[in-house]
């Protein structure tokens, strides 16, 4: 290679701690993503990608926020976060939950609910439906105001199997979060719903 032919290379960056530390970027990052964006010697896109274990937000509303953050623009195809696998076609068995009662734990309010719907599936259930469908399950938790207003009204836990949990981001309340999915691994949801005689 001499130091006119540019090197053949793609680049993978972790976002938090690398390219940017809390919500703001660090100087060098944008200084590299520009380099890899065109602005080299060479007048070539270098490919990239951003990976972060976080998640809990439509990966159309991350990337417009790191393309402002970081003043490169980010599309979709250059960026996976915690849940983004569970939307892609890399992993069809996932196929089979997409019209059957899913559990998704993390993010704020309903967010991960849409992001499962966004991503095909169509029963998505989160545990504050759980909570104001039955208080005792988590009886040191009172149900807010908003976990009544987004809860889903329309599903017997009693009634019907929970086919699958996904852990799309943190929970705010690990504690509750942590009793569903466990009552659901431990009592078989899949073919017996997880909270009869409860």
């Amino acid at each position: 290679m001499t130091p006119s032919t540019p090197p053949v290379a793609a680049f993978a960056f972790d976002i938090d701690g690398v390219l940017t530390q809390g919500s703001n970027a660090l100087p060098q990052a944008k200084r590299i993503l520009n380099y890899l964006s065109g602005y080299n010697p060479w007048k070539l896109n270098f490919p990239f990608v951003l990976i972060t274990n976080g998640g809990g937000k439509p990966e159309r509303y991350r990337c417009t926020e790191l393309s402002k953050l970081l003043e490169t623009k980010i599309g979709e195809d250059m960026f996976m976060q915690s849940h983004t696998v569970v939307g892609s076609r890399v992993l069809p068995y996932l196929d089979q939950y997409q019209t059957k009662p899913i559990l998704v734990l993390g993010g704020i309010g309903d967010t991960c609910r849409r992001i499962a719907q966004d991503y095909g599936f169509r029963d998505v259930l989160i545990p504050a439906d759980v909570f104001c469908w039955n208080k005792d399950i988590w009886p040191l938790h009172t149900p807010t105001q908003e976990e009544q207003q987004i809860a889903r009204r329309d599903f017997d836990f009693s009634e019907k199997p929970i086919a699958a949990a996904f852990v799309f981001h943190d929970p705010r309340n690990w504690a509750p979060d942590v009793q569903i999915l466990l009552d659901i691994v431990r009592y078989g949801s899949q073919t017996l719903p997880a909270f009869v005689g409860r």
